[in-house]
């Protein structure tokens, strides 16, 4: 059996060369981001259906933005809108993830921790497979094996980049979202073309 495995500078540079040579188009995939937000926002900020809504549509076109954008395929903003076939397979998938690592975090917390990088790319093959949730699920478990914690310290510079962004006056999240959204797209590939 082949080896997963990735490099997380590598990754780290493929997202950030994509950011600054394409930001202006990420700064238009944002801009409908935000857009969502504030329609949900408009809407009723009270109720959770339009919040899970808004949240699922905007992770869906992430996924598909990044993945098409890596991939150098021909890519456009309004691809954003592209998700609804794959709504309720995601939103399956995403109440079962959320489910299992909630379940994983109150067993002493680093069960949850195992599970939501072992299951963390259940979207990604979801948009890029068209398959269903417990095959999504499957398929990120067996794509994890062996770099889970190559995994863990990959999302621990993630979530890193995306507080300096925050702390940045939110002005920051326009660099740290697209080199996130890009980078994990491009660790998905790699442990693809080594499972």
């Amino acid at each position: 059996m082949t080896e997963h495995k990735f490099s997380i500078k590598e990754a780290l540079r493929v997202g950030w060369e994509a950011t600054k040579k394409d930001f202006k188009f990420f700064f238009g995939v944002l801009g409908i981001v935000f857009l969502i937000i504030l329609i949900a926002a408009l809407i009723d900020p009270t109720r959770v259906v339009v919040i899970i809504v808004a949240a699922i549509a905007i992770i869906l076109g992430l996924i598909l933005i990044s993945l098409r954008y890596h991939d150098k395929k021909h890519v456009r903003r309004l691809d954003f809108f592209r998700v609804h076939k794959i709504f309720l397979t995601f939103l399956l998938s995403a109440i079962v993830y959320h489910l299992i690592v909630i379940i994983g975090l109150l067993l002493f917390i680093i069960p949850g921790i195992i599970w939501a990088i072992q299951f963390k790319f259940y979207g990604h093959f979801i948009v890029d497979k068209g398959i269903g949730p417990i095959e999504a699920l499957k398929l990120s478990s067996r794509l994890t094996k062996g770099v889970k914690w190559d995994l863990f310290w990959f999302n621990v510079i993630l979530i890193g980049i995306l507080i300096a962004g925050i702390l940045m006056f939110l002005i920051g999240l326009f660099v740290a979202i697209p080199l996130i959204m890009v980078s994990t797209a491009h660790v998905y590939r790699e442990l693809l073309k080594t499972s």
